[in-house]
Protein backbone atom coordinates (compact mmCIF):
# COMPACT_ATOMS: atom_id res chain seq x y z
CA UNK A 1 0.00 0.00 0.00
CA UNK A 2 1.41 3.56 -0.90
CA UNK A 3 -1.42 5.19 0.18
CA UNK A 4 -1.51 7.74 2.77
CA UNK A 5 -5.20 6.82 3.58
CA UNK A 6 -7.25 4.10 1.37
CA UNK A 7 -10.59 3.12 1.64
CA UNK A 8 -11.48 -0.44 0.06
CA UNK A 9 -15.15 -1.52 -0.44
CA UNK A 10 -15.92 0.00 2.77
CA UNK A 11 -20.11 -0.36 4.13
CA UNK A 12 -20.72 1.81 7.12
CA UNK A 13 -24.21 0.41 8.66
CA UNK A 14 -26.10 1.57 11.74
CA UNK A 15 -28.27 -0.75 13.65
CA UNK A 16 -29.32 -1.21 17.16
CA UNK A 17 -27.50 -3.00 19.80
CA UNK A 18 -27.30 -6.52 20.57
CA UNK A 19 -28.72 -9.98 19.11
CA UNK A 20 -31.97 -8.18 17.09
CA UNK A 21 -29.35 -5.78 16.12
CA UNK A 22 -26.61 -8.15 14.52
CA UNK A 23 -29.83 -10.42 12.73
CA UNK A 24 -31.08 -6.71 10.89
CA UNK A 25 -27.53 -6.07 10.18
CA UNK A 26 -27.27 -9.17 8.19
CA UNK A 27 -30.27 -8.71 6.51
CA UNK A 28 -29.60 -5.44 5.82
CA UNK A 29 -26.02 -6.45 4.21
CA UNK A 30 -28.01 -9.08 2.09
CA UNK A 31 -29.73 -6.14 1.21
CA UNK A 32 -26.97 -3.83 -0.18
CA UNK A 33 -25.78 -6.97 -1.72
CA UNK A 34 -28.65 -7.32 -3.54
CA UNK A 35 -29.12 -3.74 -5.05
CA UNK A 36 -31.45 -2.83 -2.26
CA UNK A 37 -31.57 1.48 -2.00
CA UNK A 38 -31.03 3.31 1.51
CA UNK A 39 -34.57 3.72 2.16
CA UNK A 40 -36.22 0.45 1.29
CA UNK A 41 -33.23 -0.93 3.76
CA UNK A 42 -34.35 1.39 6.45
CA UNK A 43 -37.33 0.83 6.07
CA UNK A 44 -37.32 -3.03 5.69
CA UNK A 45 -34.67 -3.58 8.12
CA UNK A 46 -34.47 -0.96 10.27
CA UNK A 47 -30.72 -0.08 9.59
CA UNK A 48 -29.20 2.72 8.74
CA UNK A 49 -26.76 2.55 5.66
CA UNK A 50 -24.25 5.19 5.86
CA UNK A 51 -21.33 4.32 3.76
CA UNK A 52 -22.16 1.43 1.16
CA UNK A 53 -19.26 0.14 -1.33
CA UNK A 54 -16.50 3.19 -0.75
CA UNK A 55 -13.16 3.27 -2.36
CA UNK A 56 -11.05 5.73 -2.06
CA UNK A 57 -7.41 5.69 -1.78
CA UNK A 58 -5.18 9.28 -0.71
CA UNK A 59 -1.59 9.37 -1.74
CA UNK A 60 1.21 10.51 1.18
CA UNK A 61 0.65 14.06 0.72
CA UNK A 62 -2.02 14.62 -1.41
CA UNK A 63 -4.65 16.96 -0.96
CA UNK A 64 -8.23 15.58 -1.94
CA UNK A 65 -11.77 17.23 -1.24
CA UNK A 66 -14.74 14.80 -0.62
CA UNK A 67 -18.10 16.41 -2.34
CA UNK A 68 -21.41 15.29 -2.08
CA UNK A 69 -25.03 15.88 -0.96
CA UNK A 70 -25.91 17.05 2.72
CA UNK A 71 -26.57 12.83 4.16
CA UNK A 72 -24.42 11.17 1.29
CA UNK A 73 -21.96 9.76 3.85
CA UNK A 74 -18.84 11.92 3.66
CA UNK A 75 -17.89 12.56 7.14
CA UNK A 76 -19.55 8.64 8.31
CA UNK A 77 -16.22 7.63 5.61
CA UNK A 78 -13.65 9.89 6.93
CA UNK A 79 -14.63 8.75 10.98
CA UNK A 80 -14.03 5.41 9.91
CA UNK A 81 -10.09 6.62 9.26
CA UNK A 82 -9.93 7.32 13.11
CA UNK A 83 -11.72 4.95 14.21
CA UNK A 84 -14.71 7.20 15.62
CA UNK A 85 -17.08 5.19 12.80
CA UNK A 86 -17.04 1.34 13.06
CA UNK A 87 -16.82 -0.21 9.73
CA UNK A 88 -19.65 -2.85 8.85
CA UNK A 89 -17.57 -4.85 5.92
CA UNK A 90 -14.35 -3.59 3.92
CA UNK A 91 -10.98 -2.45 5.50
CA UNK A 92 -9.38 1.14 5.93
CA UNK A 93 -6.09 1.50 5.84
CA UNK A 94 -4.04 4.08 7.70
CA UNK A 95 -0.43 4.73 6.71
CA UNK A 96 1.89 7.05 8.99
CA UNK A 97 5.08 6.43 7.64
CA UNK A 98 7.13 3.68 9.72
CA UNK A 99 5.08 5.18 12.43
CA UNK A 100 2.63 2.30 12.91
CA UNK A 101 1.92 -1.54 11.93
CA UNK A 102 -0.95 -1.93 10.03
CA UNK A 103 -3.71 -4.41 10.39
CA UNK A 104 -7.57 -4.25 8.56
CA UNK A 105 -10.16 -3.60 10.81
CA UNK A 106 -11.82 -6.64 12.32
CA UNK A 107 -8.89 -9.48 11.25
CA UNK A 108 -8.25 -10.94 14.66
CA UNK A 109 -5.78 -13.16 12.91
CA UNK A 110 -3.49 -10.36 11.34
CA UNK A 111 -3.50 -8.87 14.54
CA UNK A 112 -2.43 -11.27 16.57
CA UNK A 113 0.51 -11.15 13.82
CA UNK A 114 1.52 -7.73 14.08
CA UNK A 115 1.78 -8.01 17.75
CA UNK A 116 4.54 -10.60 17.38
CA UNK A 117 6.14 -9.15 14.63
CA UNK A 118 6.39 -6.07 17.22
CA UNK A 119 7.47 -8.91 20.28
CA UNK A 120 10.10 -10.83 18.43
CA UNK A 121 11.26 -8.08 15.97
CA UNK A 122 13.57 -5.61 18.10
CA UNK A 123 14.49 -3.52 14.66
CA UNK A 124 10.81 -2.78 14.21
CA UNK A 125 9.77 -2.23 17.50
CA UNK A 126 12.73 0.65 17.09
CA UNK A 127 11.28 1.79 13.74
CA UNK A 128 8.10 2.40 15.38
CA UNK A 129 9.73 4.01 18.60
CA UNK A 130 11.55 6.38 16.14
CA UNK A 131 8.61 6.82 13.80
CA UNK A 132 6.05 7.67 16.80
CA UNK A 133 8.03 10.65 18.43
CA UNK A 134 8.67 12.02 15.17
CA UNK A 135 4.96 12.25 14.72
CA UNK A 136 4.34 13.11 18.14
CA UNK A 137 6.72 16.01 17.67
CA UNK A 138 4.66 17.00 14.45
CA UNK A 139 1.88 17.23 16.09
CA UNK A 140 2.56 18.53 19.25
CA UNK A 141 -0.21 21.36 20.86
CA UNK A 142 2.91 24.15 20.91
CA UNK A 143 3.51 23.50 16.96
CA UNK A 144 -0.33 23.31 15.88
CA UNK A 145 -0.86 26.52 18.19
CA UNK A 146 1.78 28.23 16.25
CA UNK A 147 1.08 26.63 12.46
CA UNK A 148 -2.59 28.15 13.37
CA UNK A 149 -1.35 31.58 14.04
CA UNK A 150 0.62 31.89 11.39
CA UNK A 151 -2.48 30.80 9.00
CA UNK A 152 -4.67 33.08 10.70
CA UNK A 153 -1.87 35.87 10.53
CA UNK A 154 -1.71 35.04 6.42
CA UNK A 155 -5.81 35.18 6.16
CA UNK A 156 -6.07 38.10 8.06
CA UNK A 157 -3.11 39.72 5.46
CA UNK A 158 -5.22 38.46 2.71
CA UNK A 159 -8.04 40.27 3.85
CA UNK A 160 -6.15 43.80 4.01
CA UNK A 161 -4.87 42.84 0.31
CA UNK A 162 -8.51 42.14 -0.82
Amino acid sequence: MNSAVEFNDVDILFAQEGRDGRKSLREALAALDGGGTRTDIQKKCGVIVGVAGANLSVAQGEISVLMGLSGSGKSTLLRAANGLNPVTRGHVWVRDGDSAVIVPVGDVEALAEALERVATDSGLRERLRRGGDLVARAHSWDRSAIEHEHAYARSRQRERVA
